[in-house]
């Protein structure tokens, strides 16, 4: 034992933190790659998905993401990168933008003002605006404007009811009942 701290090996590699820094070594134990990338003890593993480990700057903000070589695939100025399960899709977000790239990192559905959901075989972008897009796996819009519930509006009505109240809301009685007034809702046509 000689590192501080070691995660599992992906891919024939393993990150392996030394003195404060990040290092990858491959199955022999040699170093590989040696960034010189601080280690925080926030960050939930150095691992290899599809070909990329998602790697953090030295204070932990941003993210962004290396090979297998060690060479910056993408820039670390990401608030977040996540991969889809089967590692086809990787949802990245820059401040208030958000995109998808595929398995080779090329652009799906470009940075835009949205949150981005993948699931089902569909890209769903909800716009700043609370419109919705749906896209395809391959980036294709399926539709430019979607509805995904409708719900009731209702509003309080004028006149007054009145209630009489035995018990509290936590069941509990009360030492004498006592008359509620509250407004009957409508639901808008």
């Amino acid at each position: 034992p000689k590192y501080d701290h070691a995660w599992i090996f992906s891919e024939g590699l393993a990150s392996v933190a030394e003195d404060g820094k990040i290092k990858f070594i491959d199955e022999t134990g040699n170093v590989v790659i040696d960034k010189g990338m601080a280690y925080n003890p926030n960050r939930d593993g150095y691992v290899f998905h599809g070909g990329y480990c998602v790697v953090a700057t030295d204070d932990g903000e941003l993210y962004g993401m290396i090979d297998r070589t060690g060479k910056t695939v993408v820039a670390q100025e990401c608030n977040f990168i996540r991969p889809t399960d089967d590692y086809e899709l990787w949802e990245v977000r820059k401040g208030k933008e958000e995109a998808v790239l595929d398995k080779e990192l090329k652009v799906v559905v470009p940075f835009m003002e949205c949150s981005i959901y993948i699931d089902e075989g569909t890209i769903d972008a909800t716009m700043s605006d609370h419109t919705l897009r749906k896209y395809n796996l391959d980036g294709s819009l399926i539709h430019d404007f979607y509805i995904t519930s409708v719900r009731m509006l209702e509003y309080q009505k004028d006149e007054i009811l009145y209630r009489t109240r035995t018990h509290d809301d936590d069941g509990d009685e009360y030492d004498e009942p006592y008359a509620e007034e509250y407004h009957p809702k409508a639901n808008a046509r």
